[in-house]
């Protein structure tokens, strides 16, 4: 069963969005946490069929999870408040770019807060 028919009641209940990003291999490797209007955060992998990483009630505590193993945040958090959620939650992955001779971490042309 895919991420979006496991979740689908979870999907319409998210209020962010934030990327963070693994810099350090040759392909840098991205996750996505969502924040929840419950006060939940959870981390998906993407390239995994959207698995579950990580999960917490505090928002710090998944960013401590995140920052010791190096990643980075992707600036910018992508809000919306309409029902059409789910094929947002891939479209912020697969919009990603990475300039690699910056080393800076770029944001596509989307609505970020």
């Amino acid at each position: 069963m895919s991420f979006h028919a496991q979740n689908q009641a979870k999907l319409s209940s998210w209020k962010f969005i934030e990327m963070w990003v693994d810099p350090s291999s040759d392909l840098p490797y991205v996750l996505m946490l969502v924040g929840d209007v419950d006060g939940s955060y959870t981390l998906y992998d993407p390239t995994e069929g959207y698995q579950v990483v990580y999960a917490a009630r505090d928002y710090e505590k998944v960013k401590d999870f995140l920052l010791e193993d190096e990643y980075v945040q992707i600036r910018g958090r992508y809000q919306e408040n309409t029902e059409a959620h789910s094929s947002k939650l891939s479209q912020m992955a697969d919009a990603l770019v990475f300039n690699d001779s910056s080393q800076e971490v770029q944001e596509p042309e989307t609505a970020f807060a």
